[in-house]
Formats: structure tokens, C-alpha cells, sequence
């Protein structure tokens, strides 16, 4: 039977996989011989840089920083595996701490002041470094998406794959309770469930969406060094996250 860190995997495998291909191509394909310093904001409960540390060890040096209270789980269940976990924002970074990869792991949408961050992670690289932006693209969430994730999602809670979290559990892995009650609300439309459960994404008008993200990028790093590498489906994370 899988156990909780195989699917907590595998939510995050599409995007590992390309990350981890990223940096066998640019890093590691040839000698390499000081390690890749990698700075992750907003790694909320660190499973993210754990799993990187996990596979490179000490081909990586690995800062992972959050201003979220989630921090605290990843200093409390990870603090052994050589990762520096901080609760801060990437303006708290010092200037003299370059990095050769900056990470943003959904997390560039929720950063206040926009321009600002993205100009200091510019800042924070060293020559030749890479910004890497796993971002969502909430405006192609429709009813239609919706209702189709709420029909599978009651049929996976029937079917007895999927379990109802303790309390406890809750707390530990840093989700909210009340959010997972309303995606399992079955008498509301699938919509309405999931804006509910993501509402911060899908309502919250002062997140920045992903244009105006990808015109941030532009301004600083340059529209020809800007480069979508990649388009996925991103729901499927919320099966693992609801248990």
C-alpha cells in the first residue's frame, strides 16, 4: 500500500520530473564541481526542497523560505536533511546571497509587491542563473473542469479511496478542514465546491494572474530569455491534498 510521502510524490512528480530534468541539463550534464545553490520561495511545508535534497544530496545547497506559518512544519519534520528553512519573503534575502536557480513553486501569484520581488530574485541570481515559475492559470478553471473534478472526486470518496482527515492530521500536514468540508459539500454544483476549497485562487481578485505575472518576468528578465516550458493539468494535486 502507498504510503503518505508516496503520494505527496506524487502530486508534485510532473513538476519534480521537469525540474529535476532542468537541472541534470544545465547543471549536472557536465562537471559541476561547487554544489547548485537553489533558493525556493515559498516552499510552505518544505516537501518540495525535501525531495531535491533527497535526490542530489550534496550536489544541491538548498534555501527554502515561506512567510507562512507552514514554515514550522517543514523546520520540524524535515530539519535534519540539510535544507535551510526560513519563514521570509525573497526582500528579506540579502543581496550578497546569489543562487544559480530561484524557485517559485505557486507561489508568485500570492507575492506583494509584484515588481519589486521579481526584481530582487533578478538581483539574487548569479550570471548565467536560471528563475524557475511553477504558476497556475486560474482562468482556465470553468464550470465545466469543475463539475468534472467534483464527479470523479465523489466517486473516488464512495468508492473508499478517498479518506476524511483527523483533526490531528489537518494541523500536521498544514491544510484547512473547513476548506476540504466544502469540496465534500455534494449539494453544492462542482463550481461552487471548488471555489470554495480554492478560493483564494479562484476569487481573490488581488492575486496576480498569470499575464500580469508573465509580463513582470518580461520587464526584468527580458521577453526572449522568458519561456513557457511547459502546460499541465494542475487539479489532480487536490486528490492527494484531500486525502
Amino acid at each position: 500500500m502507498p504510503t503518505e510521502s508516496d503520494l505527496r510524490y506524487l502530486g508534485h512528480r510532473p513538476f519534480f520530473t521537469f525540474f529535476s530534468n532542468l537541472l541534470d541539463a544545465r547543471f549536472f550534464a557536465s562537471e559541476h564541481s561547487e554544489p547548485v545553490r537553489i533558493l525556493e520561495i515559498g516552499c510552505g511545508p518544505g516537501e518540495f526542497a525535501h525531495m531535491l535534497k533527497q535526490k542530489y544530496g550534496n550536489k544541491v545547497d538548498i534555501v527554502a523560505i515561506d512567510p507562512g506559518d507552514n514554515v514550522a512544519l517543514a523546520q520540524k519534520n524535515y530539519s535534519s536533511n540539510g535544507v535551510e528553512y526560513k519563514q521570509a519573503t525573497v526582500e528579506d534575502i540579502k543581496e550578497d546571497a546569489s543562487f544559480d536557480v530561484c524557485l517559485f513553486s505557486k507561489s508568485l501569484h500570492h507575492c506583494m509587491p509584484l515588481h519589486e520581488t521579481v526584481v530582487k530574485t533578478h538581483a539574487l541570481l548569479k550570471q548565467h542563473g536560471v528563475c524557475v515559475a511553477e504558476e497556475l492559470d486560474r482562468d482556465q478553471v470553468n464550470s465545466k473542469t469543475a463539475t468534472w473534478f467534483s464527479d470523479r472526486l465523489d466517486l473516488l470518496r464512495l468508492g473508499g479511496l478517498i479518506f476524511d482527515k483527523t483533526p490531528e492530521e489537518h494541523e500536521a500536514q498544514g491544510d484547512s478542514e473547513e476548506l476540504c468540508a466544502h469540496m465534500f459539500d455534494v449539494s453544492k454544483p462542482g463550481y461552487d465546491r471548488l471555489r470554495e476549497f480554492y478560493k483564494d485562487h479562484l476569487v481573490n481578485e488581488e492575486l496576480h494572474t498569470l499575464p500580469i505575472i508573465m509580463d513582470e518576468l518580461y520587464k526584468s528578465f527580458g521577453e526572449k530569455n522568458v519561456k513557457v516550458a511547459s502546460v499541465i493539468p494542475f487539479l489532480h494535486e487536490f486528490l492527494i491534498f484531500l486525502g
